[in-house]
């Protein structure tokens, strides 16, 4: 009997809502919050369940959401507390690829968060997932050399050119600026660390101002002068929901292990979304 109901479950979810049509009109409900990139690149987004037996008494073993090519003013997805966690979530996958949050393309972010509870009422009646509790997960980040080179650019306008190599956990900036009315260009070498899990900064810097070796003090002020090169709340709007645990520069990426969690929503979110 067991085996039957398990297929059953694979096409009926929650109070006979089909699997399709669910995970259908919970992707679309995940695309709304999201604007198309200025390229005009088509949004992508696809969420795939995994009922069993149990399924329709409200519990999910796993869900994924798979989301590409869009722009964010911040995290997409949030929890809100105060609704009801009647439906427990196991484990949910996320995967965001290519996608532009507040002027950074982002390559990849994958996340596995445990423990998850869900709104069951809204999920059967209105087809939508909106959470109301989550544990915390382990993730991955990338980021192209390129993109942090725009984003630098972006953030210091002061800059006039911005070049990064990323390799061998090393990172090389070349860039060009002015004092005052003299022309600037300095090389700038070092690692790239996250000493409070939120920011990147340079360390251990070496560096030349127009081709003269600088002393030690003056390579820390130049590479402060461009520190921290992001921060992922206040630039990002990721409202700490990343804690970067690990570093690696290869390939002409950055890649960072992170600790990840869904957080509560913020008020900016609650205004805009609650009647949507």
């Amino acid at each position: 009997m067991e085996w039957f109901l398990g297929i059953t479950a694979g096409l009926f979810l929650f109070g006979g809502v089909t699997k399709a049509s669910f995970e259908r009109s919970a992707a679309r409900d995940i695309q709304s919050r999201l604007a198309v990139r200025t390229d005009g690149a088509k949004i992508l987004v696809r969420v795939t369940t995994r009922p069993n037996f149990r399924t329709v008494a409200g519990y999910m073993p796993s869900a994924t959401i798979l989301a590409r090519q869009f722009a964010a003013d911040g995290l997409p997805l949030y929890s809100e507390p105060a609704r009801s966690r009647r439906g427990k979530l196991d484990r949910l996958s996320l995967q965001m690829e290519d996608f532009d949050l507040r002027g950074l393309r982002v390559a990849k972010l994958s996340a596995l968060i445990p423990d998850c509870r869900f709104d069951l009422d809204l999920a059967i009646n209105l087809r939508k997932i909106r959470l109301s509790q989550t544990g915390e997960g382990i993730g991955e980040v990338q980021i192209a050399a390129e993109s942090l080179e725009k984003f630098v650019l972006q953030k210091y306008p002061l800059l006039k050119t911005c070049l990064m190599r990323l390799e061998n956990d090393r990172v090389t900036v070349t860039g060009d600026g002015r004092v005052g009315n003299s022309p600037l260009r300095f090389v700038i070498e070092g690692s790239i660390e996250s000493a409070d899990g939120r920011s990147l900064r340079i360390t251990r810097a070496t560096a030349s101002i127009n081709g003269v070796p600088s002393a030690e003090p003056a390579a820390a002020a130049l590479a402060n002068s461009i520190n921290p090169i992001l921060h992922l709340d206040r630039d990002l709007g990721m409202y700490g929901s990343v804690d970067i645990t690990k570093i690696a520069l290869r390939g002409g990426r950055l890649v960072a292990m992170v600790n990840t969690r869904i957080p509560a929503e913020p008020k900016w979110v609650i205004s805009h979304w609650r009647f949507r």
